[in-house]
């Protein structure tokens, strides 16, 4: 009969001191990738080739423009954050120059190593934004920004400096000896002998979705779009694919439990619906270098999963099945509503904040119609892009008065009061902005509401 079994945990100390270390493995994984995985690196469209991109076969790196039809175009893209540093970029005036030579004081630390990287993993040219969007000229940088799906999309491998809070910093980031996280746990008893790896549950969230780019918006949707992302984040390197996620503690892959970071573009269901909500969310909640960009910074995913589930894109929202999405709430504290117009007030994208968007089950009845939508962006043709105005007509079954008499509870920021009828009702309501917040008055408030949905059972 076996004895009861020792079990021994032991902390692994990690032999290399910079994530650089570990450039082999992202080999590996590249190569796995791309002899293996039947889902990966398939591009959107095969033809397309970015408008500008960095020719790394030289001694220093030239900008490219018109790349002829049959040149082999396979390239790497950069995600990261700009920060505060300030760096000299591609502009009108030095364009010429840059078809010579980028300048040294164009290249930063985070550029230098991404170029390293992209050569070491045998590409020509990568994408950097800040080298190849003119970014003095409004109509390059409204076309260029129009065409972010295509760009990440048909992209071959992402560089992603996960790790940097600006472009100073770098790729490739100094680790302590201790930083693995992962436990060897041994066990033995008279009849077996087992060793297991052991990391964290939700490990990836610590290591990689705290890190700095992952709070930008921009950088959840070039992550998305992209088949292939190498994260440098500040401990390690992280894999992702759509058939893998890997990283230096588990090379062979684990169970990755995070939120959405692939688009299934064939997927005409009710999936598309769900995933937009996801990313809706995940986005709503990260920050924009410029608020105004709030559309733009979406616009290639929404390009990307537009099929005819969702029928034509408005301004964050979606034509078939409008009348439910009209009820996309915002919720955490309140901030004042945007100086400059971004987007009308039934747009999601007219507020700052995590938005909750909901699409209505099959259970319940539409209540409203929306009969018309007229949007009209800044850039002619762009529907995914800024947005100058926009007006929605709809009708609604009937209206309820109802009296906002005060707020419930102090401790419930969204709790208030609410009469109909000569009754009370203990409510929620859920203000889009500072502004929109009438809750606050010393007086009871008489406020109109349509009822979106009515349960099919009533």
């Amino acid at each position: 009969m076996c004895t009861e079994p020792e079990v021994e945990a032991v902390p692994l100390v990690g032999t290399t001191h910079s994530t650089s270390d570990d450039l082999p493995m992202s080999k590996y994984w590249h190569n796995l990738c791309k002899t293996t995985h039947q889902n990966c690196g398939i591009a959107v469209d095969s033809t397309f080739k970015p408008t500008r991109l960095v020719d790394l076969t030289l001694p220093k790196p030239v900008l490219r423009t018109s790349l002829g039809a049959d040149a082999d175009c396979k390239f790497a893209t950069l995600s990261h954050c700009w920060g505060a540093t300030q760096y000299a970029v591609l502009t009108k005036d030095m364009l010429s120059s840059y078809l010579c030579q980028i300048p040294e004081a164009a290249i930063s630390k985070t550029f230098k190593e991404a170029m390293v990287v992209a050569k070491y993993l045998g590409f020509r040219y990568i994408w950097i934004d800040s080298l190849c969007i003119i970014q003095d000229s409004k109509d390059d940088w409204r076309h260029e920004s129009a065409l972010m799906s295509k760009v990440y999309g048909n992209s071959s491998f992402n560089i992603s400096a996960a790790g940097a809070e600006d472009a100073s910093i770098g790729c490739f980031l100094p680790r302590a000896r201790n930083w693995l996280d992962s436990r060897k746990i041994s066990t033995s008893s008279e009849c077996i002998k087992l060793q297991y790896m052991c990391l964290d549950y939700g490990f990836e969230h610590k290591r990689l979705d705290d890190m700095p780019l992952m709070q930008r918006g921009s950088a959840l949707q070039e992550r998305i779009l992209a088949s292939r992302i190498l994260h440098f984040a500040e401990s390690q390197l992280f894999w992702e694919c759509k058939e893998l996620h890997a990283c230096e503690e588990a090379p062979s892959g684990y169970d990755f439990r995070g939120r959405k970071t692939k688009l299934d573009l064939d997927d005409a269901t009710s999936e598309t619906q769900k995933g937009w909500q996801e990313l809706v969310s995940g986005y709503s909640a990260c920050e924009l270098t410029d608020s105004k960009d709030k559309l733009v910074a979406i616009s290639g995913l929404a390009q990307a999963v537009q099929n005819e589930l969702l029928g034509s894109y408005i301004a964050g929202l979606w034509r078939n099945d409008m009348e439910s999405q009209l009820g996309w709430y915002r919720f955490g504290s309140l901030e004042h509503r945007p100086v400059e117009y971004r987007a009308p007030t039934w747009s999601l994208a007219s507020v700052d904040g995590e938005i909750d968007l909901r699409y209505s089950s099959a259970r319940e009845l539409s209540l409203i119609r929306v009969h018309d939508v007229v949007v009209q962006g800044v850039t002619d043709g762009d529907v995914y892009g800024q947005v100058l105005s926009g007006t929605l007509s709809l009708s609604c079954e009937l209206l309820l008065p109802v009296d906002i008499i005060r707020p419930e509870h102090k401790y419930r920021p969204h709790s208030c009061v609410t009469r109909m009828d000569g009754k009370d009702f203990a409510s929620l309501l859920y203000p889009d902005s500072i502004e929109d917040d009438i809750r606050k008055g010393s007086h009871a408030i008489r406020v109109y509401l349509i009822p979106q949905e009515m349960s099919a059972q009533l």
